[in-house]
C-alpha cells in the first residue's frame, strides 16, 4: 500500500498520456505513490499505451471499461479504486495532460504537510472560449447559491483528499452523475471540511 494514490479517468489520450505519466513520475520521485488510470473504452491506442506504461512502472495500473461510461462515472470509479487501495491520500486528475506534473506534486505535498482535508488545484490564466468562461462562472455561482461559499474553480479535476474525507463524500454522490467534481465542490463546503485552494497552471 502506497501513501498516495493518483487516480485519473481518460478517453482517447494515446497521443499525450505517456508524456503526462512520465512527467508525474519525474516530479513525484521523492513521494511514495502509485497511479491508477481508468480508460473509458477509448477508440484509439490509449489501452496499448497504458499497457506499455504498466510494464515501465511497477506502481502503475490501469483498467479498461467494457463500454463507454462517460467522464463522470469513470471519475467515480477511479476515486473508488483509490479508496479501495487503502492509501492515506487520494489525488484525482484527468488524463488529458492539462496540468503540470510539478503542480500535481505541489497539491499533494500541501495535503501531506498541512492540516487540511482537501486541496483544490484552481486553474488560473485559462485560455478558454467565451462559452466555456460563461459556463465556468455559472457553475461557480450555482455552488455559491447552494452552499453560500463560492469556490474559485468549482469544476477542477485536480484535488487531493484525505481518504476518510473522500469516502464520506462519495457515498453522497449519485453514482451515475455527469458532474462529480461540481458535487464535490458543493458537498465539501456544505460539510465544512477544511479546504485549501492553490493556484495551478492550466494548459490548453
Amino acid at each position: 500500500m502506497k501513501t498516495v494514490h493518483i487516480v485519473m479517468p481518460c478517453f482517447n489520450e494515446a497521443e499525450g498520456i505517456q508524456e503526462f505519466i512520465d512527467e508525474i513520475y519525474k516530479e513525484l520521485e521523492s513521494i511514495d505513490f502509485e497511479i491508477t488510470v481508468i480508460d473509458d473504452a477509448s477508440q484509439d491506442k490509449t489501452a496499448h499505451t497504458l499497457s506499455l506504461l504498466e510494464k515501465k512502472y511497477n506502481t502503475f495500473h490501469y483498467f479498461v471499461n467494457t463500454k463507454n461510461m462517460g467522464h463522470g462515472m469513470s471519475t467515480i470509479l477511479a476515486m473508488n479504486k483509490g479508496i479501495e487501495s487503502g492509501s492515506e491520500i487520494i489525488c484525482t486528475v484527468d488524463g488529458d495532460g492539462q496540468f503540470l506534473g510539478k503542480d500535481i506534486a505541489i497539491v499533494i505535498s500541501a495535503l501531506r504537510n498541512e492540516h487540511y482535508d482537501v486541496i483544490e488545484g484552481c486553474r488560473v490564466s485559462r485560455n478558454e472560449a467565451l462559452f466555456r468562461r460563461i459556463v465556468t462562472r455559472t457553475v461557480k455561482w450555482l455552488v455559491y447559491l447552494t452552499v453560500g461559499a463560492p469556490p474559485t474553480d468549482a469544476n477542477t479535476p485536480l484535488r487531493a483528499y484525505r481518504r476518510d474525507t473522500l469516502s464520506m463524500m462519495l457515498v453522497k454522490i449519485p453514482k451515475e452523475t455527469l458532474i462529480p467534481n461540481l458535487f464535490i465542490s458543493a458537498l465539501s463546503r456544505r460539510l465544512k471540511v477544511q479546504i485549501k485552494e492553490i493556484d495551478v497552471t492550466s494548459l490548453p
